[in-house]
């Protein structure tokens, strides 16, 4: 069977031929696999029976190596409180591979002393060129970021405050994919802020007002900037700017299953990932436990996770002219579904002027004319499942 995924971008109408039964396949349930998969080099788990471990951000670098950035009020000789913990993968992680183990996690330092915090720290890791950055709401409220932090070390850092000062009273829930906006709750509202830039307002966000986590995927997952996933109650569901989607029933279930309460999300960040190798990670609670752990959420990348979604989130309203005009969604003719036979399928768009992309497989990057060779195109296209 083949998996066909379709996107339309500005015009043309394409006939292909399927090779086998069906144009969607159904996709894997997810599964939260515990412990073993966050993992010191040599097999010892990173989690602690003793501690909690939340909030684990992964960012993937240019060389393929991973860096795991989590909190934790685990004892480290001068740590008395809730501190910031720093790992490097011990191999390069090639996205379908295994997942890899990682280093001995080393606290982060401010002028060689830890944060010791009195409770859980808020906070978003990102990649910043080759090294890492975190952002942090401190003691007094407001929010913070490291310098650069080289991902061999040293893990001895500085702290200051963010430059825009509209955002600078907020509590931290997840950072752009990017690295160009926080994510945070400010007197009871969530927003986007622009933090390099004093004099950006606070963008409004229409939901998530009860989140807490904000993962901002990869614009090629999503066709979009501005798509989520989002820890709201327990529950994680998509969102945008603009309003929710659907729930992320899959992976939900996988969740309850494992009899874990979730309390924070995240999604793979950095460089690299992409269709096939990009994951999410949860943190939360097993059933009558105490202590916080760290799982992956094995089974689905986070690009098949948000194919799953339906409804998708709501894109930006209409401005009447002047931007982007909104692309309809692909018709398939025949109908998705099985057929016993080799069939040809056409796509089509009612846009004028629409080109039709597509994949095989929902795996690899969709094939169409006018987006084949400008790859920065395809973030703009309008993806179809």
């Amino acid at each position: 069977m083949n998996f066909m995924r379709a996107v339309a971008c500005g015009g043309v109408i394409l006939t292909m031929l399927l090779s086998a039964g069906c144009a969607k396949k159904q996709l894997p349930e997810a599964k939260v696999k515990g412990l073993a998969k966050f993992q010191i080099n040599g097999g010892a788990p990173i989690s602690q029976a003793s501690s909690d471990e939340y909030n684990p951000y992964v960012i993937q670098m240019g060389n393929n190596y991973l860096v795991l950035v989590f909190g934790s009020n685990r004892a480290c000789g001068t740590c008395t409180g809730h501190n910031l913990f720093i790992a490097r993968s011990a191999s390069a992680y090639n996205n379908d591979a295994v997942f890899p183990a990682f280093d001995n996690p080393t606290v982060i330092t401010i002028a060689g002393t830890p944060l010791n915090y009195a409770s859980r720290i808020q906070f978003a890791a990102t990649a910043t060129g080759n090294n890492v950055r975190v952002f942090l709401t401190n003691t007094g409220g407001n929010v913070q970021q490291t310098a650069a932090i080289v991902p061999t070390g040293p893990y001895d850092t500085t702290l200051t405050n963010i430059a825009n000062t509209a955002g600078l009273a907020s509590t931290v829930l997840g950072v752009e994919i990017t690295g160009n906006r926080l994510y945070a709750r400010q007197a009871g509202s969530v927003y986007a802020i622009n933090h390099a830039s004093a004099g950006d307002p606070l963008a409004g966000m229409a939901t998530g007002q009860t989140a807490s986590s904000v993962a901002n995927l990869d614009g090629s997952f999503t066709s979009r900037s501005d798509g989520f996933f989002s820890l709201i109650d327990g529950t994680i569901t998509s969102m945008s700017l603009y309003g929710n989607g659907g729930n992320l029933a899959v992976v939900n279930n996988a969740i309850a299953k494992a009899r874990i309460t979730a309390r924070q999300v995240t999604v793979m960040g950095g460089l690299g990932g992409g269709f096939g190798g990009a994951l999410m990670f949860i943190s939360g609670t097993e059933f009558g436990g105490t202590s916080e752990d760290m799982y992956v959420v094995d089974g689905l990348t986070v690009w098949e996770m948000w194919q799953q979604i339906n409804p998708k989130p709501p894109g930006p309203p209409s401005t009447g002219g002047g931007g982007s005009t909104a692309v309809a969604e692909p018709a398939y003719s025949p109908t998705a579904g099985h057929y016993g036979m080799p069939l040809n399928v056409t796509l089509s768009s009612t846009t004028s002027g629409a080109v039709i992309c597509y994949t095989t497989d929902g795996v690899t990057d969709p094939v169409c004319d006018a987006c084949l060779h400008h790859r920065e195109h395809l973030q703009q296209c309008h993806q179809f499942l």
